[in-house]
């Protein structure tokens, strides 16, 4: 496997294989059916916090790339700086240049990726600075607004905070968030759920699970994974059987019938960022889309097992991707990733072709 500490050495070979195409054919397809576009983001150039991790993020940002392209469309966010490296091995069509304040683009973006509901990003992951999330937020809306992306505000408008990472859906019918969401916006788990319901188009089951991280992110799609419609993977919870037991009560209360099986036990504490718990091990942080579940991996023994488990129990084409280099920093391929359709993921698509559309940010 080519590794990009050592682009300089292998740069032009590589883009010989994967970019360096002469063809009158963009690489992602908007009209490819079912198809979700995935946007991710590198860090900025000069971020200090990321410096230590940058070049293992690029390669992140690669390698699933690559893993997407042909199955759902992918876009890379970069600085000039990340654009020129990316440049040497994925597809020019596929780059924006854009300079994202954060690349966890699950967070402040939007969720629902049929109907984009946008609420106001929390200061978990900013010091509890909110003046910081709030200027974070402020930057993707006014790029994406400038080409042309719509959503509705109204939550933010509100003041009702959660973060994206907070909130997994079936894409049908279900959602689950934890209970960081009633203490950010005081309200209760009755308020909680009908105002989901009304904002959610289209759910009518909304699980509110107890956080395994009060101190910090308190996010969702670190503790399940929705692997089909009626089906949702777990982290598992050896550690703490109490928790265990009320994140299932809840899950099998609020979603009659639904199949839950467990990751693996291979969670580790070994962190980026002391105040931020490590992602690694957890294989429930993934991307559904209509036809692919794009699952991390970490170089487990376990890996293979889980994965053979998800392929029997989903209708969807299971995705490995290695999230070995970045875990440590917090989360993983759903943290990193934003998902939008229809004509939104075809203006970000369009701008990706044309270079022209950088000056907008």
């Amino acid at each position: 496997m080519y590794d990009l500490l050592s682009f300089a050495l292998l740069g032009y070979h590589v883009v010989t294989l994967v970019s360096g195409y002469a063809v009158n054919q963009f690489t992602n397809n908007e009209n490819r059916p079912g198809a979700h576009l995935i946007v991710i983001a590198a860090p900025r150039q000069y971020d200090t916090y990321y410096q230590r991790n940058y070049f293992n993020i690029l390669q992140f940002d690669i390698d699933y790339a690559m893993k997407v392209m042909g199955k759902d469309n992918i876009v890379v966010l970069g600085d000039q700086y990340a654009i020129q490296i990316l440049k040497r091995y994925l597809p020019d069509d596929i780059l924006l240049e854009s300079e994202m304040e954060d690349i966890w683009m699950r967070d402040p973006t939007t969720v629902n990726p049929y109907n984009p509901v946008q609420f106001r990003l929390t200061p978990a992951s900013y010091e509890e600075n909110q003046r910081a999330a709030d200027r974070v937020q402020r930057a993707f809306s006014s790029f994406f607004k400038n080409l042309g992306v719509q959503f509705d505000e109204t939550p933010k408008y509100d003041g009702y905070l959660m973060d994206g990472g907070n909130v997994v859906d079936n894409y049908n019918d279900k959602i689950v968030v934890t209970d960081r969401f009633l203490q950010d916006n005081q309200l209760t788990k009755a308020e909680a759920k009908q105002m989901l319901k009304e904002l959610y188009r289209g759910v009518d089951k909304v699980a509110i699970v107890p956080t395994d991280d009060p101190e910090g992110l308190a996010h969702s799609d670190g503790m399940v994974m929705f692997i089909n419609s009626n089906a949702a993977m777990i982290t598992n919870y050896n550690y703490n059987k109490t928790l265990k037991k009320l994140i299932t009560k809840e899950l099998l209360d609020e979603f009659p019938g639904i199949e839950l099986i467990q990751d693996a036990d291979t969670w580790t504490s070994k962190a980026y960022d002391p105040k931020i718990s490590s992602a690694c091990g957890l294989m429930v942080n993934g991307v559904l889309t209509e036809n692919f579940l794009y699952v991390p991996t970490f170089n487990n023994p376990t890996d293979i097992s889980i994965l053979t488990t998800i392929r029997g129990k989903t209708n969807r084409t299971v995705v490995p991707i290695n999230a070995s280099r970045v875990c440590e920093m917090g989360g993983s391929v759903r943290c990193l990733s934003w998902q939008q359709t229809g004509e939104n993921a075809r203006k970000i698509i369009e701008a990706a072709r044309n270079d022209d559309y950088f000056w907008l940010y």
